[in-house]
């Protein structure tokens, strides 16, 4: 684990990308839940959320930069140190997790329904048609990347060098709290999972010292995630939340608000 001492700045930074924009997040996602979206208004949200990700993973690798560290210390360096017993064991309990849950989500009848459902209500920006899922998968590719920079490569390794090494599982355990929390407009269910499956994530990057292994397990996690909501959403009407004219996404928000139209301008056709 690459060790230094954290400065004003790295709290400032934490304070900024781990607390503040997290708070902001959960209004405009909650308001993001009463938005019929258009395939057109999809496509902005991802563009949207890439462009914030890349905006937040490399202002912190310019400003670690600025400051004698060079990003490449954050579990980016090349070749990926192979992975110990420790981290296969990681590796093996994540799949182990997301498999039966996968396989429990989408393979029977009545729980396929209810992640139907759930999905409409909580994520209702998700892929449901083939053109959508080819535009999500830049937005994977950027979320694989940017987001494991952000929450292990950076936030674990700042809390690792704060809290010193006797407390290094309370530096895998914050960032993802965090982590899990940023999710929350998904459900509590699925807050649960993922806090669990980034403790995986946190610990193969404990014990490897590296983000390339995470990074490609993230963006193989979202990719399935936006190809079977492609395959289950595709002959599903799409929900209409009821009207409300009191809702206004407030510029500037997380999510891409401001990149799209003005919600129920035009309904998505049942592809």
């Amino acid at each position: 684990m690459f060790e230094f001492s954290p400065n004003i700045i790295d709290h400032i930074l934490v304070l900024i990308i781990g607390v503040i924009l997290p708070i902001r997040s959960v209004k405009a996602q909650s308001l993001l839940k009463k938005v019929s979206f258009t395939p057109k208004m999809k496509t902005r949200l991802y563009i949207g959320n890439s462009i914030s990700l890349w905006f937040m993973a490399l202002l912190l690798g310019l400003v670690n930069w600025l400051m004698g560290r060079s990003p490449v210390d954050f579990g980016l360096h090349w070749p990926p140190d192979t992975m110990n017993d420790y981290a296969w064991w990681a590796l093996a309990g994540f799949i182990l997790l997301y498999g039966a849950d996968l396989t429990y989500e989408t393979a029977f009848p009545t729980s396929r329904e209810n992640t139907i459902k759930e999905w409409q209500e909580n994520i209702p920006f998700l892929p449901a048609s083939f053109p959508e899922f080819i535009r999500f998968i830049p937005l994977a590719i950027t979320a694989g990347i940017c987001e494991e920079f952000i929450f292990r490569g950076y936030f674990i390794t700042y809390f690792y060098n704060l809290l010193g090494s006797d407390n290094a599982y309370w530096a895998i355990f914050i960032p993802t709290l965090i982590f899990a929390i940023v999710h929350q407009y998904q459900g509590r269910k699925a807050v649960i999972k993922i806090f669990f499956m980034a403790i995986f994530f946190g610990l193969i990057y404990y014990y490897t010292g590296s983000l390339w292994q995470v990074m490609l397990i993230h963006f193989i996690v979202d990719l399935i995630g936006g190809f079977a909501a492609w395959r289950m959403l595709k002959d599903i009407p799409p929900r209409i939340p009821p009207v409300d004219p009191e809702i206004r996404l407030e510029e500037g928000e997380v999510l891409s608000s401001e990149a799209m139209d003005p919600p129920n301008e035009e309904l998505p056709d049942p592809e």
